[in-house]
């Protein structure tokens, strides 16, 4: 259910960044006019499942980064129940105490600056990844690369979310290949689930909303309902729009599916309009050949 989480705490006793070097850390001095110098320590810390961790002496603030199925399972390809995923937040602190050298806050009281979400599904991603080229998550653009596809905010180019083949990702077969993520930052996105927004803390955190979250993303990018072959979508689209409009709108969506997305050419406008002719006729996405995909639903 969890993979990445980066997470930040105080750290009340100063930790002295030349012992941290001693021991493997990384010391960086940055210098400027309007802070003066800061002096802040990383460490890539693979005994804790690859954790990635930088001290900040001057702010006396910890970041940690970690994949806790590689902490929990040693394995980045297991899909983690919550239970399991609550006992490594814990154990992630605990490490995190260890590697530093000092007593750290609860757990609980840790601030959460990234949360992946992920479900995972034991069916062949392929064709699912062909016919997401205009599955669109809000505020997002859509783009196909090798093994998957990410949306990315259009204000600032992070990633929101991606459906992506973990065998392809690994290098070898697994379990469960087809893989839907959210990657959330709940410091800087505005994150609601049923109209409240959720904490930003770890002791915030639990399953149910992170399901809705992940259940609202697959949703809207259509991958919860079935999607359509082609004789199916054309015969939709004739049926919904008529039967010049539905063919033209057909040929568009046979090019979009080619091109991984609407052409370059089709101006704003216009492409708003077919966004919105295909949302009412139900197509969203199109299967390459003419058999239908069910839909992958999250939590079953």
């Amino acid at each position: 259910m969890l993979d990445t989480v980066g997470l930040t705490c105080a750290v009340e006793t100063r930790v002295d960044p030349m012992g941290l070097e001693a021991r493997g850390w990384t010391v960086h001095t940055v210098s400027n006019a309007k802070d003066g110098v800061s002096v802040w320590a990383s460490l890539h810390c693979r005994a804790a499942g690859d954790a990635r961790l930088r001290y900040f002496a001057n702010a006396g603030q910890l970041a940690l980064e970690v994949s806790l199925p590689k902490l929990v399972m040693g394995d980045n390809a297991s899909l983690l129940s919550w239970p399991a995923c609550a006992a490594g937040l814990v154990r992630s602190g605990e490490l995190a105490g260890d590697v530093l050298g000092a007593v750290l806050p609860p757990i609980e009281s840790w601030q959460v600056f990234r949360l992946d979400p992920v479900w995972a599904w034991a069916c062949d991603p392929g064709p699912y990844l062909a016919a997401l080229h205009l599955g669109r998550l809000r505020g997002s653009q859509v783009a196909q690369e090798a093994g998957s596809v990410r949306w990315r905010s259009l204000r600032s180019g992070s990633i929101f979310a991606r459906l992506y083949d973990k065998s392809q990702e690994q290098g070898h077969a697994v379990g469960l290949p087809t893989r839907f993520e959210r990657q959330l930052r709940p410091g800087k996105q505005v994150i609601k689930v049923d109209g409240e927004r959720i904490g930003r803390t770890v002791g915030d955190l639990n399953e149910s909303d992170l399901l809705t979250i992940l259940k609202d993303g697959a949703a809207q990018v259509g991958l919860s309902e079935p999607v359509r072959g082609v004789s199916a979508a054309r015969s939709v689209l004739v049926s919904e729009l008529g039967r010049r409009a539905g063919v033209n709108l057909f040929r568009v969506l046979l090019e979009a599916r080619e091109l991984g997305g609407f052409a370059s050419d089709i101006a704003p406008d216009t492409r708003r309009k077919y966004e919105g002719q295909l949302k009412r006729a139900g197509v969203g996405m199109l299967s390459l050949d003419d058999a239908e995909l069910p839909g992958l639903q999250v939590g079953a």
